[in-house]
């Protein structure tokens, strides 16, 4: 009887709205961080208005610039880098701050090395 007290509609509604408030606020100070980029579709990213990566690379670098970022299936983070001198500056000048981050997961790293 008092557990059904403790379960009311009200309670739960609450909690939840408190938990989505939560992580909203979170994934808004994560982002600020970030690179600036587009904004994608909420489970599968901006990955599915990508056509021709390259192409769509460097148009997007147009309107963001030489770095950004967007999310892809499941909100993993991609950041693209554009243009030889920005890719100089962070994977040679600056590849202390990059070392030891992550390795994409991806069909090309596969094909690249034999199957």
């Amino acid at each position: 009887m008092a557990l059904d007290q403790y379960l009311s509609t009200p309670l739960l509604i609450s909690a939840l709205l408190l938990i989505l408030t939560w992580i909203i606020i979170n994934w808004l100070k994560e982002n600020r961080k970030l690179p600036p980029g587009p904004r994608g579709l909420p489970i599968l990213g901006y990955w599915p208005f990508i056509k021709t990566t390259h192409l769509d690379f460097a148009e997007l670098s147009k309107t963001y610039g030489n770095v950004f970022s967007f999310r892809t299936v499941g909100g993993r983070l991609i950041i693209v880098l554009n243009g030889i001198k920005t890719i100089k500056e962070v994977l040679i000048n600056r590849a202390d701050e990059f070392d030891g981050r992550p390795h994409g997961n991806n069909l090309v790293s596969w094909l690249s090395e034999g199957i």
